[in-house]
């Protein structure tokens, strides 16, 4: 799942966006006809762009306080950062998800 990476971190961060995508494609053939899997896939594909821009910031080379390019090579640091973005991204989604759910259950236009 993903390319080999240059650092455990990197290759972790590949291997959640694979999964993210797997689990989208699996919800695409029911998306015209079930709102939970529209859902779903749509969650799995921000996810991914989540992930995705937090690897830009541990790929730029502006970026000292982790990644690549940190002042200091800590591989303890850097995976729980990806994790911290990673689980503040999920959180975010499912906020919004919910959100989005509880207005339109109350007939409320969300447009």
């Amino acid at each position: 799942l993903g390319h080999p990476a240059s650092t455990a971190c990197e290759d972790r961060g590949h291997q959640i966006g694979s999964y993210s995508g797997i689990f989208a494609a699996l919800a695409i053939p029911f998306l015209a006809t079930n709102e939970m899997a529209h859902l779903c896939a749509s969650f799995c594909v921000a996810w991914k762009g989540v992930l995705w821009f937090s690897l830009g910031f541990f790929w730029s080379a502006r970026t000292k306080w982790w990644g690549k390019h940190a002042d200091v090579e800590d591989l303890h640091r850097d995976m729980m950062i990806l994790y911290l973005f990673a689980s503040c991204g999920m959180v975010l989604l499912m906020l919004f998800i919910v959100l989005r759910r509880n207005a339109h259950a109350s007939g409320a236009a969300w447009e």
